[in-house]
């Protein structure tokens, strides 16, 4: 179901408790037929106007979605540049805030200022459906499971595990009270407090992948490239190994890396892309999948 009309695209910005905002673009195209929210959430050193995500939202929006495509509020990149200007704010982020930001969103739709924006045209149907990349694949399971409100989870290219670090980098992160990484992109280096490795250990049951696969509450659809060198195709299987057999299911894009071939900027879909797109559709149609 393909709408044509112009693409109505707004601004909006939630409050969190730690001072800096969420910041979101809302996408739709105005047209009379009750459709489904979509919450899209970008991965470690994404932002929501990386690659492919405005191209991703609009695919969605055209089909008639109310697309709210967001900023974790320490994603360390101020709207409308993309670079890291807010350093400070990625290096204190942590998975726990991600989880409760997305918390904070989905309030916002079904009690909040966004709720009223969404019933404004009257054609939002009352779902709200999310789709996380990356890390923020990862989050956005874990939201189907700890997250009131979500009706349907879709999660590109996910971790199984937020501990990816080596013994020696761990130890180096506690001596030093922070650890450096590199953004290849912008050859900036960044920093991540001992608080988000304080997090993924203090919270592991919590912050436990493989677990919000293996109780998910809500259809889930895992979709990953069998090329992906940053986050392995294995990593896919071994979620799939754990997973709930009547409410998960999995597509992998054959020959796709960790973007489906994206990249930023953004120069058009590849046909990878346009694969996951399709399948992540159709899912959340109803529609049976296909490989």
């Amino acid at each position: 179901m393909l709408f044509e009309g112009p693409m109505h695209l707004e601004k909006h910005a939630i409050a969190t408790p730690w001072v800096r905002r969420i910041h979101l673009d809302y996408r739709t195209v105005l047209q009379p037929v009750r459709r489904p929210a979509l919450l899209v959430l970008h991965g470690f050193k994404g932002f929501k106007d990386w690659g492919f995500f405005p191209w991703l939202s609009e695919s969605f929006a055209q089909r008639g979605y109310h697309v709210l495509t967001a900023n974790f509020s320490g994603c360390g990149v101020v709207p409308g540049e993309d670079s890291f200007a807010d350093k400070d704010g990625f290096a204190e982020n942590t998975i726990s805030r991600e989880l409760q930001e997305v918390e904070l969103i989905v309030d916002n739709i079904l009690n909040g200022d966004l709720n009223t924006v969404l019933k404004r045209y009257e054609n939002w149907d009352g779902t709200v459906h999310i789709l996380g990349h990356s890390r923020g694949g990862s989050v956005a399971l874990l939201a189907g499971l700890h997250v009131g409100g979500i009706d349907k989870v879709v999660s590109w290219s996910a971790p199984a595990t937020f501990m990816r670090f080596t013994e020696r980098q761990i130890a180096l992160w506690q001596e030093n009270g922070h650890f450096e990484i590199q953004n290849s992109r912008t050859g900036e280096t960044l920093k991540m407090n001992e608080t988000y490795l304080r997090d993924i250990i203090n919270n592991a049951e919590t912050l436990n992948i493989q677990q919000a696969v293996q109780n998910a509450k809500v259809p889930t659809l895992l979709v990953h490239g069998t090329e992906d060198v940053t986050v392995k195709i294995s990593e896919l299987e071994k979620l799939m190994s754990q997973a709930h057999p009547a409410t998960v299911l999995s597509q992998r894009i054959a020959t796709a890396g960790h973007t489906f071939g994206a990249v930023h900027p953004f120069k058009g879909p590849t046909p990878a892309l346009e694969r996951a797109f399709e399948h992540s559709y159709n899912f959340l149609e109803g529609a049976h999948l296909t490989s």
